[in-house]
């Protein structure tokens, strides 16, 4: 469960990161 866990976050971060980029673009 926590490798799942992991791998949630880290999609969470990511998207996160990319919205950041699409905020500052715009």
């Amino acid at each position: 469960m926590a490798k799942a866990s992991e791998v949630k976050s880290g999609n969470i971060l990511r998207f996160n990161g990319e919205l950041a980029q699409v905020e500052e673009f715009l």
